[in-house]
């Protein structure tokens, strides 16, 4: 660029149009116009090896994760009260119960449960439960290969105190004014893409003037959409990416847990009703009438 601005002055060129850095001893000799967009300085630097031997649980949040684990032992319980006054696989004593529910609901969560229930109290809690495993299962799945391949880059610098401090080798173009910046400033400033002229020229004013109305009726702005929406968003999409945390909450499945905990409930409460009802029953008919009629009921 110092060879351009030096060519204008010369007056080889007319003009320069381009990302051109506006500094103090180039205004002696051309001419700026109003800068019509922004830029800056970038590093490029190595980015961060990212290992994490807990990653598998990246997937939930510690909120989700907790959650899981209630709902999976109401769940136990749930089977454990349904089942152990009719099925055998559930009777013993309460280590025994305790072992057997839990690795039957744990077994769930893999398909793999191989005991026979015997109440339809159960297998209607069940049902809502192997949906609710279905969901928690694929959409685990999926996160956790969202973390595995999906790279997230950090880098290992990120301005330019770091490379003081750390006495790091920088190397930049020699003949531009990136080498004397880093030498003798101190603070980052940002520079403008603009136009230059020779010292006088009469139509650096033109250019200044429609610069200006383009920026008024927002039509530059309406150009940087056009022309760089994709890279600005690819970028703005990397940024959330690499910022956010990517992990499942508690909003994402709380309708799921709700409706698993209520229709574990609901059968709990029909299945004490049930047993009363029974209970009840035992209770009076020896008491009730002789006749044949009310033995068969």
């Amino acid at each position: 660029m110092k060879y351009l601005s030096t060519s204008i002055y010369c007056k080889k060129y007319d003009a320069v149009v381009g990302d051109i850095t506006v500094l103090a001893n180039r205004t002696n000799y051309v001419e700026f116009t109003q800068p019509y967009a922004k830029s800056g300085l970038a590093m490029v630097v190595p980015v961060k090896s990212k290992e994490n031997a807990w990653l598998f649980v990246k997937p939930f949040r510690a909120a989700m994760w907790l959650v899981v684990s209630i709902a999976f032992m109401y769940t136990m319980f749930a089977v454990w009260f349904l089942e152990r006054r009719t099925n055998p696989e559930f009777r013993g004593p309460w280590k025994i119960q305790l072992s057997t529910a839990m690795w039957f609901t744990f077994s769930t969560l893999f398909f793999a449960h191989r005991e026979a229930l015997r109440s339809n109290f159960t297998r209607v809690v069940l049902v809502v439960w192997l949906f609710v495993v279905f969901v928690l299962t694929s959409s685990y799945t999926a996160n956790l290969s969202s973390f595995l391949t999906v790279q997230r880059l950090e880098p290992t610098v990120t301005d330019m105190a770091t490379l003081r401090r750390s006495n790091s080798p920088v190397g930049c173009d020699r003949d531009s004014f990136v080498r004397k910046y880093m030498e003798e400033v101190l603070d980052f400033h940002p520079y403008n893409i603009l136009k230059i002229f020779r010292k006088g020229s009469p139509i650096a004013r033109d250019f200044s003037k429609a610069i200006l109305e383009l920026s008024e009726n927002e039509t530059l702005d309406r150009l940087d959409r056009d022309w760089f929406k994709s890279s600005n968003n690819e970028c703005a999409d990397s940024d959330n990416k690499d910022t956010d945390n990517q992990s499942l909450s508690i909003s994402n499945f709380w309708g799921l847990f709700l409706v698993t905990t209520f229709t574990s409930t609901i059968i709990l409460v029909l299945y004490i009703l049930h047993l009363f009802r029974k209970f009840r029953y035992h209770s009076v008919r020896p008491i009730g009438t002789r006749s044949g009629a009310d033995a068969s009921f």
